[in-house]
């Protein structure tokens, strides 16, 4: 027992825990969180396997101009509709996912099951970049990766940025070792597989591309043969392009989707308009096509943490699109030794503090759509309405934030751009030691930390009724109608206030009180309107202590409390009513009441999910096994080893 309990063994253990560790976190995320866009895109994906191969042409026929208004329906090139179809329809052959009936994204009959199958064709890819950076950077890359908050958010999430990511870091490590080859083969097989594999991921997500041409320029070949690199980089987008170019869906979805067109977004240099990114983006061209070296292994990661660091610093982008720095972030800090590391951790600490400043649907609401008791107020919106001041504090700490976060990028841009000048070929950070080892889960610490406390913050402030989708029937609240009031059915849980969705934005309404009436008692408070830019058409009636309702119905009401102004009020004609005055209308209020947070309902909702999906279980564990027999089969050798050895690119 001692032998297994000495430190060296341990120690020798350490990292394959810390990798299955990573990947039983992700595993056990994957099928209780997601954003509405992983089924959302697979739902689009869908009709592809029914034989709608235009997917895009076919989306604008049924559900007409809607399609391609911003936010677009299909904002993605072929490769991703055309990879998602066929898994689609393999899980439909299994009898898996029944796509006969799928009239909506979330109108499946296991959502749980269905949400885990398509997060799970995007695990091997998150694999494949633990396995390139394991292989090509050594353990530690590996581990960080397994650990990485960002990595486990974007399984969390369930976007497609893994397809783009893993085929920018695979096509990244074949160039460099096309530049460490001593055989003109080996080179021009390495590079033409580079070429391939970048190519292949823009027809997923098109920022591989941008690397295409930077990457050729490293290779000391003839013109002739960076040319047919050229072309094997952009022709997989290119063939996958040509069906659809007739199709508005696809033109405006795919080739000018807003998000896409950002890097032309303009801005002031020298009196003259003139995008930064693109800027940049062709100085970098330009000295890599004058500024002639025999280039080592490492440029190859310089140049891709270049363009990543001018697209990050230049453009206003996703926070979550971050994804797509956190492997270079990895090599950079190893390829510079342990006090390096710190361009990780504060990579990994910005994402972590920037994705709660945003919606809550990207944060701690990503488990409303299969866990109901968990759709939790913007913390945001929490924080301010109860203590304005550290609100305001935290407002100002963004700013910070985002500002150190420019910084970061532009010291990286700056990094790369001298380690290129100087053709540097760094000495890798030696395989993961204790020291290190107790370094590498802090983010994910910290990442945890931040979880709960956004939900502690948060715990009196649930609101389980869906969004309020946009309503064209209105009412108006002004000095002859000043109130109006909705019955809800009641339930166990005290209740804590409501929010209203408004049509204005929520610091331009008049002074209106909201009150909360139940069988015993009548509360009234002014409505709150925090400050900020999310959710910005919200207010908030709080009341405190809870107010029990006892099973029995209580009535939501509004009162204008400013005679001489008006107020607009949205609501959705059903057959339920409420009351507008002395008048009765069918109709629902945007009113979204709030209660406090219960973990037995919430925990009853999640095993409801179990117990209706008897396939769920043995399908994850089959899963799991498969995971962990993998990493212990490639790792089981570094146990093996009595000294701990770097990887080489």
């Amino acid at each position: 027992m001692s032998k297994w309990l000495n430190r060296a063994v341990l120690l020798k253990f350490a990292p394959i825990f810390l990798v299955m560790l990573g990947y039983t976190a992700r595993l056990l995320i994957m099928p209780v969180t997601g954003h509405n866009d992983v089924l959302f895109m697979p739902w689009h994906a869908h009709f592809v396997a029914q034989g709608h191969f235009n997917v895009y042409e076919h989306l604008l026929n049924t559900y007409g101009d809607s399609v391609i208004n911003i936010p677009v329906w299909a904002p993605y090139p072929y490769g991703f509709y055309a990879y998602t179809g066929l898994w689609t329809k393999i899980y439909d052959l299994l009898g898996l996912i029944d796509i006969s009936n799928w009239s909506s994204s979330w109108a499946l009959a296991h959502p749980m099951r269905a949400v885990f199958l398509f997060k799970l064709i995007y695990l091997p890819f998150d694999i494949l970049i633990g396995w390139a950076l394991k292989r090509y950077i050594g353990m530690s890359a590996l581990i960080m990766w397994a650990l990485s908050p960002t990595a486990l958010y974007m399984l969390s999430m369930g976007q497609n940025d893994v397809y783009a990511t893993a085929s920018m870091v695979l096509g990244t490590a074949l160039v460099g070792q096309a530049l460490a080859a001593n055989e003109q083969k080996l080179q021009w097989r390495r590079a033409w597989q580079a070429m391939l594999v970048l190519g292949i991921g823009a027809s997923f997500k098109l920022i591989p591309l941008f690397l295409v041409v930077p990457l050729i320029l490293l290779l000391n070949l003839s013109w002739t043969r960076q040319t047919i690199l050229f072309m094997i980089g952009i022709l997989p987008f290119v063939l996958l392009s040509l069906p659809f170019l007739s199709s508005k869906a696809y033109i405006t979805g795919v080739l000018f989707n807003p998000e896409g067109t950002r890097i032309f977004n303009e801005g002031s240099l020298f009196s003259e308009p003139v995008s930064f990114f693109l800027f940049s983006y062709s100085v970098l061209l330009i000295f890599l096509l004058n500024y002639r070296r025999t280039w080592v292994s490492d440029s190859a990661w310089w140049v891709t943490a270049a363009v990543m660091a001018m697209f990050f610093l230049w453009i206003h982008i996703p926070t979550y699109w971050l994804y797509w720095f956190i492997p270079f972030a990895i090599v950079i800090a190893l390829r510079f030794g342990y006090r390096a590391i710190s361009i990780w951790f504060l990579a990994e600490f910005l994402f972590v503090i920037q994705i709660f400043s945003k919606s809550r649907d990207i944060n701690i609401g990503l488990s409303r759509y299969l866990v109901n008791e968990l759709t939790f107020m913007h913390p945001v919106h929490a924080l301010s309405l109860r203590s304005p001041l550290i609100a305001q504090m935290f407002t100002r700490f963004e700013g910070f934030i985002q500002s150190f976060q420019l910084a970061l990028f532009g010291f990286v841009l700056g990094l790369a751009v001298y380690c290129l000048y100087r053709v540097r070929q760094a000495q890798p950070l030696a395989q993961a030691h204790s020291g290190l080892l107790r370094l590498l889960p802090i983010p994910l610490v910290v990442n945890i930390g931040v979880i709960i406390a956004a939900m502690l913050l948060t715990r009196g402030m649930v609101i389980p009724a869906p969004a309020f989708a946009e309503a064209h029937l209105s009412v108006q609240l002004n000095q002859n109608t000043p109130t109006v009031a909705q019955r809800f059915t009641g339930s166990e849980t005290a209740l804590t206030g409501f929010a209203v969705l408004f049509r204005e934005p929520s610091n331009n309404y008049p002074s209106i009180n909201g009150c909360v009436t139940t069988i015993q008692e009548t509360r009234c408070a002014p409505l709150t309107a925090p400050k900020g830019e999310v959710w910005e058409y919200v207010g908030y009636n709080v009341i405190y202590p809870p107010m029990a309702t006892y099973n029995q119905p209580y009535t939501l009401s509004l009162q204008l409390r400013e005679l001489n102004r008006k107020l607009d009020l949205g609501y959705r004609s059903n057959q339920e009513q409420f009351s507008y005055g002395d008048e009765t209308i069918a109709g629902i209020l945007p009113f979204m009441p709030m209660h406090e947070l219960s973990l037995s309902k919430a925990m009853s909702q999640l095993t409801q999910h179990i117990r209706n999906d008897w396939l769920f279980i043995p399908i994850w564990l089959v899963v799991y096994a498969i995971v962990m027999l993998f990493w212990w089969r490639m790792l089981r050798s570094e146990v093996a080893q009595p000294t701990p050895i770097t990887a080489e690119i």
